[in-house]
C-alpha cells in the first residue's frame, strides 16, 4: 500500500514538472517570436527612415541644382550686358543678326581716264615710263571722299543681301583742273575743265557667308566745270557748264570682323573693288552741236574703295 501511494506521488510530481517545462518552453518561444517581430519592425523602420532621408536629400539636391542654374543664368545675363570689345584676329565671332543698319565714311581711289586727265598728263603719256610713282598716282587717278548708308539683311540660313547708297565728292585744285581737248577740227576747238565731281551709287549686293559680297551699282554722276571755246587758237568764250551721266559698275566687296563692339553697336571696315563708270546723258553747253559730233563725257569709277562705318543690328 505504501508502495502504491509512493508511485502515485512520484507520477504526480513528474506531471507537474512536465507541465511547468512545457510552459517555460512555450513562454521562451513566444518571447523569441516577439523579439524577432521587434527586430523586423525596427529593420523596416530603419529602411523607411533611410528612404525618407534619401528623399529629403534628393529634394534638397534638386533645389540646390535649380538655384545653381538660376545663379549661372544671372551671371550669363550680366556678361551679355557688359561691354565687349574685340580686335581683328581675336577668336571672338560676330554675333548673328537678321539685319543691320550702317552709316560711315567711304573713300575711293579711281582712274582718271579718259576725261579727267590734265593737259600735262596727256602730254606725258608719250614718256609715261619716265614718271615716278607720285606723278603716276597724282596725274592719272583721282580721290573722292563720301558718305555711305547701307542696310544688310539675312534671309534664311545662308543668303545675305545688302542695299547701299554711297556718295563720292571730288574737288580739283585751282592749278589741277582736270580736262581734255574733246574736239578740234583745225579751226575750232573745245576744252572742258572739270572743277568738281559728285558720284552717287545705288547698290545691291549678295553674299552666301556674310563676308564676301558681289553685286552692281547704278551710278548717277554730276560734273561741274568750265568750257572754253577756241577759234584759231584764240579763246573766244568761257562758260560754266554742268554735265550729268548715268552708268553701272560691278562690285566685289570684303567685310572685316568688327574691331570695336558695344552691345548691338559695332565699328567695322571693308574693302571693295569697282569696275565701271557713267556716260554723259545731258549738258547745258552752248556749243551742243559741236559736242554732239564727238564722244560724250565719261566718268571712270573703276578703283578701290575703303569704308569705315558704325552698324546697328537687331
Amino acid at each position: 500500500m505504501k508502495r502504491l501511494i509512493t508511485m502515485l506521488f512520484v507520477l504526480g510530481v513528474l506531471g507537474i514538472y512536465s507541465q511547468t517545462t512545457e510552459g517555460e518552453i512555450q513562454s521562451e518561444a513566444d518571447t523569441t517570436q516577439q523579439v524577432d517581430t521587434i527586430i523586423k519592425v525596427d529593420t523596416i523602420g530603419a529602411k523607411n527612415l533611410q528612404i525618407e532621408g534619401d528623399t529629403d536629400s534628393s529634394i534638397k539636391g534638386s533645389s540646390f541644382t535649380e538655384e545653381s542654374k538660376k545663379d549661372q543664368q544671372k551671371i550669363i545675363e550680366k556678361k551679355d550686358n557688359s561691354v565687349s570689345c574685340c580686335l581683328i584676329g581675336k577668336n571672338q565671332p560676330e554675333q548673328e543678326s537678321k539685319w543691320s543698319f550702317g552709316i560711315g565714311y567711304v573713300g575711293s581711289y579711281n582712274s582718271a581716264f579718259p576725261d579727267m586727265l590734265t593737259d600735262y598728263a596727256l602730254y606725258q603719256l608719250e614718256w609715261i615710263g619716265e614718271l615716278n610713282l607720285d606723278e603716276l598716282l597724282r596725274l592719272y587717278n583721282y580721290w573722292t571722299n563720301g558718305l555711305e548708308l547701307n542696310y544688310l539683311r539675312k534671309l534664311g540660313n545662308e543668303n545675305w543681301f545688302e542695299l547701299n547708297l554711297l556718295t563720292g565728292y571730288f574737288v580739283a585744285g585751282y592749278t589741277d583742273h582736270k580736262g581734255i581737248y574733246s574736239y578740234y577740227d583745225g579751226v575750232n576747238s573745245l576744252q572742258y575743265k572739270t572743277k568738281s565731281l559728285s558720284n552717287y551709287f545705288f547698290g545691291l549686293l549678295y553674299s552666301k557667308n556674310g563676308k564676301y559680297f558681289m553685286g552692281v551699282d547704278i551710278i548717277y554722276s554730276s560734273i561741274e566745270g568750265e568750257e572754253v571755246y577756241h577759234l584759231n587758237r584764240v579763246v573766244i568764250d568761257t562758260v560754266e557748264v554742268n554735265r550729268k551721266g548715268i552708268g553701272v559698275d560691278f562690285v566685289g566687296k570684303m567685310r572685316f570682323t568688327p574691331f570695336l563692339q558695344y552691345k548691338n553697336i559695332s565699328l567695322s571696315s571693308y574693302l571693295s573693288l569697282k569696275i565701271g563708270g557713267a556716260i554723259e546723258v545731258w549738258n547745258n553747253s552752248p556749243w551742243k552741236d559741236i559736242w554732239q559730233n564727238n564722244r560724250k563725257y565719261i566718268t571712270n569709277c573703276t578703283g578701290i574703295n575703303f569704308g569705315l562705318k558704325i552698324n546697328w543690328r537687331n
